[in-house]
C-alpha cells in the first residue's frame, strides 16, 4: 500500500539503472511518488491512491479487565510526547464532566441494576460527548489522541458479553462517533481470570461473573480477527516495560506502513 513515503523494490535492466526503478530499494518522497504514478497510470488513479495516505493520529487501547490498558496508554503518551507529539490522553467512559457522571452510574456497584440496553445507550452517550468535545477537536488541531477504551469495548462488552445484536451496536457506534475510527488499536490480551485477579477492588463491570468476562474476551479476539489492519494484539502476560516495548514496536511498524518515515 502507498503511504507518505515509499520503499519501491524491483529488479531492473541496465538501461533502467538511472530511472526510479533502480535495482534494490529506492526511497521516494510523496511528490516523487505522485509524479511517478501520474506517468505510470494517470492523474486520477494517483489521486485515489494518495488519498489513502494518513498518519497515525488516533490510537485506542482495548482489552479485558486487568490487562493494564491505562498504564500502557499513559506510558505510550509520555514516549510520544518526548518525540514532540501533542498528545491527548482520555478514557471512555468518563472523559469529561458529563462522562464522569455517566461513568459513576455505569460502574458503581451501589447503583440499581442497569438493563443491558440502557447500559449500551449510556456508553454511547458518553462516546458521543467525548468525540464531539474532546477527541475530534484535538485531532482537528493536529494533535494525537490516545483513548483508554473506545468502540471495540462496546462491541465486546455489550455485544458479545451482554448479547445485544452486533449490527445494532455497530450502528450506534457509527452514530455516536460520526464515523471516527482509530488509526491503530492496541489490544492487550490477557486471560480474563488472571486479569480479574489483579483487581483489588471491583466495580460493577469487573464484578460480573467469569463466564461474562470470557464472552467479552472472545469478543475482543473476534474483533481483532475481523480488523487486522487496525487492531494489533499484544500479549499482556509480560512485565510493564516488556509490554510497553511491544506496543512501541507495534506503533513504529504500523506508523511506517501507514505514513512512512517521519
Amino acid at each position: 500500500m502507498l503511504r507518505s513515503f515509499f520503499w519501491y523494490f524491483t529488479s531492473a535492466s541496465p538501461k533502467d539503472s538511472g530511472s526510479l526503478c533502480g535495482r534494490g530499494a529506492v526511497f521516494l518522497s510523496v511528490n516523487t511518488a505522485y509524479s511517478y504514478f501520474f506517468q505510470r497510470f494517470n492523474k486520477q488513479k494517483a489521486k485515489v491512491l494518495l488519498s489513502t495516505l494518513k498518519p497515525i493520529r488516533f490510537i485506542t487501547f482495548e482489552g479485558p479487565e486487568g490487562a493494564g490498558k491505562t498504564t500502557q496508554c499513559k506510558l505510550l503518551a509520555d514516549w510520544l510526547t518526548r518525540r514532540g507529539e501533542n498528545v491527548l490522553v482520555t478514557r471512555q467512559p468518563g472523559g469529561d464532566p458529563v462522562g464522569a457522571k455517566l461513568r459513576e452510574i455505569l460502574l458503581s456497584s451501589d447503583e440499581a441494576p442497569i438493563a443491558p440496553s440502557a447500559e449500551l445507550l449510556m456508553m454511547m452517550a458518553d462516546r458521543a460527548q467525548s468525540v464531539a468535545h474532546i477527541i475530534r477537536p484535538h485531532l482537528e488541531k493536529g494533535g494525537m489522541a490516545l483513548c483508554d477504551r473506545y468502540i471495540d469495548s462496546s462491541m465486546a462488552y455489550q455485544g458479545y458479553g451482554r448479547g445485544i445484536d452486533i449490527e445494532s451496536v455497530e450502528r450506534l457506534n457509527r452514530f455516536a462517533t460520526g464515523g471516527l475510527l482509530p488509526d491503530l488499536t492496541i489490544f492487550i490480551d490477557i486471560d480474563p481470570a488472571e486479569g480479574l485477579s489483579r483487581q483489588e477492588r471491583q466495580n460493577r463491570m469487573e464484578g460480573e461473573g467469569l463466564i461474562f468476562h470470557r464472552k467479552v474476551h472472545d469478543g475482543f479476539i473476534e474483533i481483532a480477527k475481523l480488523n487486522p489492519d487496525r487492531v494489533v494484539r499484544i500479549d499482556g502476560k509480560g512485565g510493564i516495560d516488556e509490554i510497553q516495548l511491544k506496543i512501541r514496536n507495534a506503533y513504529e511498524t504500523h506508523h511506517c506502513h501507514s505514513s512512512g518515515a517521519r
